[in-house]
Order: C-alpha cells, then structure tokens, then sequence
C-alpha cells in the first residue's frame, strides 16, 4: 500500500531513531503529480541541526540523494541522470557506502556517484515525506505517494540487486536479514517498522492510498544468499496477510 501526502508540512509521518551507519541503503516506491516542485520523499536527521540523509525528488524532474554533515560545512548531492514523470510510479534507490562514496538508481538506472568527503551527520529522527532538520516543522514536504520505504544497514545494494526491486520484486525478499526499517504504509494513523520497530507517527492527516502490486519471488542476483530462517518468517507472514485479505 502506499500514503498519501498532500504537499502540507503539517501532515505527515515521523519519529524517533537512532544512528544509522553506513553504508546503508535506502529504497522506496514513489508517484507525483508534478516534476518543478522539489519534493522530500524520506529523511534522517536531528532536528536542531543542520546535518541530514535524505532522498528526494528535485524540480528538474530527478531525483537526488544527500548527505550534509552537522553545520552546514559538508554537503553532497548525487542525481539520477534519468527523469521521473507524473503518470506511473517511480522506484528510488540510493546507497550511502562512506564518507565518501554514495550512488543513485531511478528505476533501476540512470545511474551517477560522488566521492566528496562529507562526514556523518547526527541522526535523532526519520521523517517520510518531509526534511526535519532544523526545529522548525520542515522544508520541501511531499505532494503525492510513497510506498514500500526500506532501508538495509551494513550493505550497499549492487545495481542489479537494485534492477531486481525497481522491476517489481519485493524488497522483504532481499537480505531480510540486513534489513533496519520497513514500514508497509498500509493503514491510517502511525507506522510502525516491521523489523525495526521505529515508529512513524502521523501529525495530521497522511491518506491511505492504492495499492502496488509486487512480486513474491526469490531474487536472482544477489551476491550472498541469506539463511533460511530470515527468508522464511517474511514469505508466511506475506502469505497470512494475502489470505486474510
């Protein structure tokens, strides 16, 4: 399922986190209803500073990864060479390797990478669909649908790992075992993450949207096949929700 923001900082879903390290991975489902308006689609940071992670989309029409450490004094962005459109939805994936080292995919292309040294910021929050990094309510809120937000810690997701997800494959399918957060954006109200048990609380009204059908298959190209025991859980619990549905 996916929720849907309305361009308004007052709604929208957050709360708090810990740190996160890399390298780590972000992906995440997302549809708009226009390309000129620079748009947040999920971000990590301290409200009170000015350091953040943050995926977003940009109002040349692509989308961008960010890293700016606390202060100000360090920033980063990596674009996808690519363009995101207003009819269909887009799939976002970004990985954060090191201080310097970070690669951007839309829809599993598009590809592009920076290597400017930019040190880790402090991370006390998440915010999907808006940027909180500073006490104020927040800059650059979401106006349409994010679906299937998920992050993985201690890996950087390969490109055809990526490919794999942007085509339709289920992300609880690859490395559940790596996986830190997975909200399924499938109610109204707050989020809780499945593996993480971060929640994001609603403060306003975030809709509940249209379903994206994706697929429940094994991947074909990962470089390391995780153990049965983390497989196993996600694919009964996927099927318990199909039959209750």
């Amino acid at each position: 399922m996916a929720r849907v923001f309305d361009d308004n900082t007052a709604n929208r879903l957050g709360g708090a986190r810990g740190a996160i390290t890399e390298p780590f991975t972000v992906c995440l489902w997302f549809k708009v209803p226009n390309t000129n308006v620079a748009k947040t689609l999920i971000g990590f940071s301290d409200p009170g500073n000015s350091g953040y992670w943050r995926l977003s989309c940009h109002s040349d029409a692509k989308v961008r990864g960010q890293k700016q450490n606390n202060g100000g004094t360090q920033n980063t962005t990596v674009a996808s060479t690519t363009s995101y459109g207003t009819t269909a939805w887009h799939h976002i994936a970004v990985g954060f390797t090191s201080n310097t080292s970070r690669a951007i995919l839309l829809d599993g292309g598009g590809g592009h990478s920076t290597t400017t040294t930019v040190t880790d910021p402090t991370v006390s929050a998440v915010t999907v669909g808006l940027l909180r990094a500073t006490t104020a309510p927040g800059v650059q809120p979401m106006n349409g649908s994010i679906a299937y937000p998920r992050v993985w810690e201690g890996v950087t997701l390969t490109s055809p790992e990526i490919v794999e997800l942007a085509s339709g494959l289920h992300p609880d399918l690859m490395y559940p075992e790596l996986q830190v957060e997975a909200w399924e954006m499938n109610g109204v109200g707050s989020e809780q993450s499945l593996v993480g048990g971060t929640t994001i609380t609603e403060a306003g009204t975030v809709a509940l949207g249209e379903e994206i059908p994706l697929a429940m298959g094994w991947p074909q190209n990962i470089s390391h096949v995780p153990a049965a025991a983390t497989v196993i859980p996600v694919l009964h619990g996927y099927y318990q929700a199909m039959r209750a549905a």
